[in-house]
């Protein structure tokens, strides 16, 4: 069996590359993926700076989850800034194709 942290993996690399479904299955595995239809837009990051799924909220987020445009989906940290990664439309938004404190280049695709 997979665990959370695989199948959030597996869901990124599928978004990135415009995989709807998938199946995985072998003696000690079964594994079904399958992506919503309606995922937002590209985001990418407004500047360089460290990933964060935190914001000001608190909250971290789960993904993939429905979202409106203009929703705050994560930050970059920017020295002692928090700058606001937005989503472009409403959708649903699949997980984060950076991890956690990851430094990310100027208009480097995030979700």
């Amino acid at each position: 069996m997979t665990d959370r942290k695989t199948e959030r993996r597996l869901m990124r690399m599928m978004a990135a590359r415009g995989i709807g479904a998938m199946t995985y299955e072998d003696s000690g595995t079964d594994l079904t993926i399958t992506l919503p239809k309606d995922l937002i837009g590209a985001v990418s990051a407004p500047q360089a700076g460290r990933f964060t799924l935190s914001t000001p909220e608190g909250e971290e987020p789960m993904f993939p989850r429905r979202v409106r445009a203009g929703e705050i989906l994560a930050c970059l940290r920017v020295g002692p800034l928090l700058l606001p990664v937005s989503a472009t439309s409403e959708g649903t938004c699949p997980p984060p194709l950076a991890e956690e404190g990851d430094l990310v280049g100027f208009g480097e695709l995030l979700f």
